[in-house]
């Protein structure tokens, strides 16, 4: 993949073996001294940060596993405030749903994988 001129790169994989499959990204990036070119960032069905409130564990869901390569550049020159804005961003949509429309839109879209 060109990595200098694209932003993002979706690999999304079509069974649960995640965690396989993520260990490969970490050890292929640390390889390929991908660490000041790309940030890894996973998604997956079943993600669970423990002890956060359950509206916000569906900012890391995906119908499939998914790790994206994120570009470092694009992240530097985004800036600070821009990460920072689209977290929150991220999070006052979360919590201003009520979790029953959140459970159900989630399983409507694993419906129809």
């Amino acid at each position: 993949p060109d990595l200098e001129s694209a932003a993002i790169f979706f690999v999304i994989f079509p069974n649960n073996d995640f965690g396989d499959f993520y260990d490969w990204f970490v050890e292929l990036e640390e390889s390929w001294d991908l660490i000041d070119t790309v940030i890894i960032a996973p998604f997956h069905p079943d993600w669970d940060f423990l002890g956060e409130v359950e509206n916000l564990q569906f900012e890391k869901r995906s119908p499939y596993p998914t790790v994206t390569l994120v570009s470092t550049r694009v992240v530097e020159n985004a800036g600070e405030e821009v990460t920072a804005k689209t977290g929150k961003n991220n999070e006052a949509t979360l919590l201003n749903k009520p979790i029953g429309e959140l459970r159900s839109m989630w399983r409507r879209i694993l419906e129809h994988e």
